[in-house]
């Protein structure tokens, strides 16, 4: 059975994130640190952790700003700050204060990163922007880097006035759940998600995190060679919510001698999620185990 260990860590500015550490039967020999994408939370993970624990894995993930359960509110305030973070920037700054974590829990062991989707964008950022030797590798599933669909520039400049001016404005993205996954129990089961009263699974947005993301992710793709950590580039042919181009034009702009890209063409967006799960999960464990 998948042990787990649930601790509210509170951040430097007062903010209390709920983390969750997966740990294998076994003595582990490294640990993920995982970050989810958008809307999501880290009980959507519970899987793909329990598959990486078989191998003596430890998973470590936390409930990014504006997601999650967000211990200590009601649930009220709760829904109010659904897809809110004063600023990206703290995104950064969460992974600093787990990673810190990890270290206490997991002392001496290597630690790997891993983004999906918002979290891919975040992770990229993460390590242009600050020390990345405290991880061994990296795997980056389909990065939001941009958007499938090309953003109207009058409606993306009409959101930097409104983000700029206030924080909490929230935009609700109407996301298509079907794009996500081909796996049709799975998408049910977000959908019946949306619909409940303390829905954990969301489509809401701020407009200033929009822009901001936006932004990060042309940082992302303009400086894709100054990452010199072993890279794992995983990238969904048909997803509709990413641009797989944009993936393709980042692994272009790399360094070939760090990062390894890996196409699923039939894929949609949730690669570790999709009816392919575990192919994906096989290449995964394959690059952090031997590189290959």
């Amino acid at each position: 059975m998948l042990s787990e260990n649930i601790e509210n860590i509170n951040m430097p500015d007062g903010e209390s994130i709920k983390t969750v550490r997966f740990n294998p039967e076994n003595q582990p020999v490294g640990v993920i640190q995982m970050l989810h994408g958008f809307g999501e939370h880290s009980s959507l993970y519970s899987e793909l952790a329990g598959r990486f624990t078989e191998h003596n894995f430890a998973c470590v993930i936390h409930d990014q700003r504006g997601h999650g359960e967000m211990p200590g509110l009601s649930e009220k305030q709760r829904e109010k700050k659904l897809g809110v973070a004063k600023n990206y920037e703290y995104f950064l700054k969460d992974i600093d204060v787990i990673r810190d974590k990890i270290g206490e829990w997991y002392p001496d062991l290597p630690v790997f990163l891993y983004g999906h989707s918002m979290g891919g964008n975040i992770a990229i950022n993460y390590l242009l922007k600050h020390s990345q030797d405290t991880y061994k590798k990296v795997i980056l599933e389909t990065p939001w880097l941009r958007l499938y669909e090309k953003q109207n520039p009058v409606v993306l400049f009409i959101a930097r006035i409104i983000g700029g001016l206030f924080y909490k404005a929230v935009y609700h993205t109407k996301l298509n759940i079907d794009s996500i996954s081909r796996d049709k129990e799975f998408t049910e089961k977000l959908k019946e998600d949306t619909q409940k009263k303390e829905r954990l699974y969301h489509d809401s947005l701020s407009f200033r995190l929009i822009t901001q993301i936006f932004d990060a992710g042309e940082y992302a793709i303009k400086n894709a060679d100054q990452i010199k950590l072993p890279v794992l580039l995983l990238c969904a042919g048909k997803d509709t919510i990413v641009s797989p181009d944009a993936i393709r034009k980042f692994y272009e702009n790399s360094d070939k001698n760090v990062v390894q890209f890996e196409e699923y063409p039939e894929s949609y967006h949730a690669l570790h999620n999709d009816l392919n799960r575990a192919e994906v999960f096989n290449r995964m464990l394959a690059f952090i185990t031997n590189g290959k």
